[in-house]
């Protein structure tokens, strides 16, 4: 039984998510204690909670002591045999979450796993907006020969949510990601979103012209695109993507506010776009620590503007679980993140007895 204590790093739930996807790969029971104890609400909520009974559900596993505000949980995985999942996600749980939580277990199963999401949030607080995870992570996964896609039936937004969304994940064995210089960035791309609540407000082109006036002023090109939906609130939001020659991606997003002019969303995603592209990173700061788990297994390198404490917390937890080892190291204005990875015949060794 491996036991890890919640309140470690950053102690939310990026620690409870890849804990337990890891242990659901490993085969390795496991028991968390203080969960999420650094947040103002501690325990689990909606989406960890849905996201974890998905997960079980996925490996024929078991959840003990799990409900909503729940501390302490013991995970005991099964067998990663089920190709088909429906998730409820209740008001704005992050669609985007609850695919970090099923993604690297469901490639493990052999076959392709379809889950079908409904409810939550594309576009909620605290979270990355499910276009980033279509448009960024997904392509620097597929270099390593992860394939995935996200259908997006209808955008949820907070406070309302009420997306729905299909997720394919096809099976994988694991390869290196080797990202080292960037090289020149070849374009610049992005996607305005917004209810059709907010048409007559014209948001989501202030937003695109927001983020593509920011960008020109840095002689940067670029081309956003403005969507309009229909949803179950109003809401809005922006996602940017830049891709250079060496294959890296980095993005930028923001979530559009009540109060918040969308000029300033706009504006709000190019900033975090060009901190990854001024310091000449393969990866920004926030899809850095979504790919930890995936390098874990397939190994390899890229580099990021920062380690952020999530990042930090995702290399210690993984490091509890598995084999697998990190290097980092200071280069210029970014950090350069390594890892020898798992052998893909060691991808899931020999229960621990509890």
């Amino acid at each position: 039984m491996i036991e890890l204590s919640g309140d470690y790093g950053e102690g939310g739930g990026q620690l409870i998510r890849t804990a337990c996807a890891l242990a659901a790969v490993s085969g390795r029971d496991i028991h968390l204690t203080n969960i999420r104890a650094n947040r103002p609400q501690p325990g689990l909520k909606t989406q960890h909670l849905e996201g974890l009974k998905a997960l079980a559900d996925l490996c024929n596993g078991s959840l003990e002591g799990a409900s909503l505000g729940s501390r302490e949980i013991t995970f005991r995985p099964g067998k990663l045999s089920k190709t088909s999942l429906d998730v409820h996600v209740g008001t704005a749980g992050s669609a985007a979450l609850v695919f970090q939580t099923l993604a690297l277990p469901a490639s493990q199963v052999g076959e392709e796993v379809v889950i079908t999401l409904r409810g939550g949030a594309t576009f909620g607080k605290w979270a990355p907006p499910l276009l980033a995870t279509q448009h960024v992570l997904l392509p620097l996964l597929a270099r390593m020969g992860f394939k995935a896609s996200i259908q997006v039936e209808r955008h949820g937004f907070y406070p309302a949510g009420g997306a729905q969304v299909t997720f394919a994940i096809q099976p994988w064995t694991p390869r290196p990601l080797e990202l080292g210089q960037r090289g020149k960035v070849t374009y610049i791309g992005g996607i305005s979103v917004a209810s059709s609540t907010l048409r007559s407000g014209r948001v989501a082109e202030r937003q695109a012209r927001a983020a593509e006036d920011f960008l020109k002023r840095r002689g940067l090109q670029s081309f956003v695109k403005e969507q309009y939906v229909e949803a179950d609130c109003p809401g809005s939001g922006l996602v940017l993507f830049a891709a250079a020659t060496s294959g890296a991606l980095l993005g930028g997003d923001s979530l559009g506010e009540r109060g918040k002019p969308a000029e300033d969303v706009g504006k709000d995603a190019a900033i975090q776009l060009m901190h990854g592209l001024t310091a000449l990173a393969t990866a920004d700061v926030h899809v850095a620590d979504q790919i930890l788990p995936f390098l874990a297994l397939g190994g390899g390198s890229f580099s990021a503007p920062q380690l952020s404490e999530h990042a930090k917390t995702t290399i210690w937890v993984i490091q509890q679980l598995l084999p697998a080892r990190f290097a980092t190291k200071q280069d210029g204005d970014k950090v350069v993140v390594t890892c020898a990875g798992r052998s893909h015949n060691d991808a899931r060794p020999p229960r621990v007895s509890p």
